[in-house]
């Protein structure tokens, strides 16, 4: 089992987590997020190595991007983990620590 580090993406204000979030051409898009469904189980691998299970938990942000003047409002929902730590219940951004290359894949949309 191979484990890889995602990293945010910015697609026009859009956040999302990828494993690659531009492509070839440094260019972002929110076709390359990782997308997963709340209550979703999944392993994780902390800074200090220890594997905890956890519970994915989506995020939605609202926030606002303006061009020439105009403003637009641009929601973004990307995937969190909860984990249990000592019977509190913790919510750890997933770009903070390490996902199975396998849950990646088969959560990245364009890769299937």
């Amino acid at each position: 089992m191979g484990w890889v580090k995602l990293q945010f993406g910015n697609d026009w204000g859009s956040k999302y987590l990828a494993v690659e979030p531009e492509d070839e051409r440094g260019m972002c898009s929110l076709k390359r997020g990782i997308v997963a469904p709340d209550g979703e189980r999944i392993m994780i691998r902390m800074l200090d190595g220890s594997i905890l299970a956890a519970t994915i938990s989506n995020v939605h942000l609202v926030s606002q991007v303006r061009d020439m003047g105009h403003s637009y409002d641009v929601s973004s929902t990307y995937p969190s983990a909860i984990v249990d730590l000592c019977g509190t219940k913790v919510a750890v951004s997933l770009d903070s620590v390490e996902v199975t290359s396998e849950w990646a894949d088969s959560h990245t949309p364009w890769k299937r």
